[in-house]
């Protein structure tokens, strides 16, 4: 965790659901690019992945991956699925 957070300058954390990884990622300097798997879960419907607004900053990049390949997430759970924040809220 010393080692990531003082020498890298980017973080991929393909297991979003992980707490240690959200702590390196968190704790790495303010200019680090931080990319994270969006779906949590394997079929994205549990908590953490419902309220990932809640988990995961602004800043950092959300990964989906469509038939092996990644790409860029513009929006959290709730939009993706049409919820309005206060479902996801209330859930």
């Amino acid at each position: 965790m010393c080692l990531a957070i003082n020498r890298c300058d980017s973080m991929i954390m393909t297991a979003s659901g992980s707490t240690f990884g959200w702590w390196i990622s968190y704790l790495m300097p303010d200019n680090a690019t931080i990319f994270y798997n969006s779906q949590i879960t394997d079929y994205a419907n549990f908590t953490k992945d419902i309220h990932d607004y809640d988990i995961f900053l602004d800043e950092w990049i959300k990964l989906t991956v469509y038939n092996g390949i990644a790409h860029r997430e513009k929006w959290w759970w709730y939009q993706r699925h049409n919820w309005s924040k206060e479902k996801a809220d209330a859930f």
